[in-house]
């Protein structure tokens, strides 16, 4: 599984199709994946799933030689029951951009996108499609208009998150102490309470966030802050969470 980046369980984001334990369950249940509470729901059954990142498999995919690459990701995947892939769709300019200039797109790129919907479809893997990027890499967010009313707006379907990592901010200041020692500029808290917003995400890197420190304090973080953004999700925002980046 060497293309596989960073195995998560439990993103602006697409929930693209429905989720659920199993990929057999998944193609006999084609509706949509709505949430009811803190759980995510498909046709009135509670939805459990385990899933990975990749977030290059668009630009791979662009260009026709490399396909299989994306294929061979699809098909270990589903040999090993992960049945939801969060990948880029997304790259404002440099090299295999989707959106060369404001309003101008590479079709070329459209198709390497389609493959990779086509391949999961084929696989029994759902899609979480990342709109944008907070950081500079692939264009990031100052280079893109999508806001989450006019996604709604035009698809309604399909659920919607924000993609955070989980720093506390100023509308709960005393949550800050539950934060690595630092934070980039969000907040947990009155980003997911935005009513457009499906569920909750969060990200855990306590080798890079609690750098020096031993194994014994960054399990002991890793265990406070999942615990904390669960409870939060569930008393506060009310919403289902995705643990969807660690390591």
């Amino acid at each position: 599984m060497a293309y596989f980046s960073r195995i998560f369980s439990f993103s602006l984001h697409f929930l693209l199709v429905a989720l659920a334990c199993e990929a057999r369950v998944l193609l006999q249940s084609p509706g949509f994946v709505q949430t009811r509470n803190t759980q995510f729901n498909l046709n009135g059954s509670p939805l459990f799933f385990n899933g990975f990142n990749s977030y290059w498999m668009m630009n791979v995919a662009a260009d026709p030689s490399q396909r299989s690459k994306v294929s061979n990701v699809f098909s270990q995947a589903a040999a090993s029951r992960l049945s939801v892939c969060r990948t880029w769709a997304f790259n404002d300019g440099g090299t295999q951009a989707l959106q060369i200039s404001p309003g101008v797109y590479d079709e070329r790129v459209f198709q390497g996108l389609d493959f990779v919907i086509s391949e999961a479809r084929k696989n029994e893997v759902r899609l979480i499609l990342s709109l944008s990027n907070n950081y500079k890499d692939f264009g990031g967010r100052p280079q893109y208009g999508w806001i989450q009313d006019f996604v709604k707006s035009i698809d309604s379907n399909h659920l919607l998150t924000v993609g955070m990592e989980g720093f506390y901010g100023d509308s709960m200041p005393e949550k800050k102490a539950i934060n690595p020692g630092y934070q980039f500029g969000t907040d947990f808290i009155s980003n997911h309470l935005i009513k457009e917003i499906d569920f909750t995400t969060i990200h855990a890197y306590p080798d890079i966030w609690l750098l020096g420190k031993d194994e014994g304090t960054q399990m002991a973080f890793m265990l406070r802050w999942m615990t904390s953004h669960l409870t939060d999700s569930e008393t506060i925002i009310k919403k289902p969470m995705v643990f969807s980046e660690f390591r």
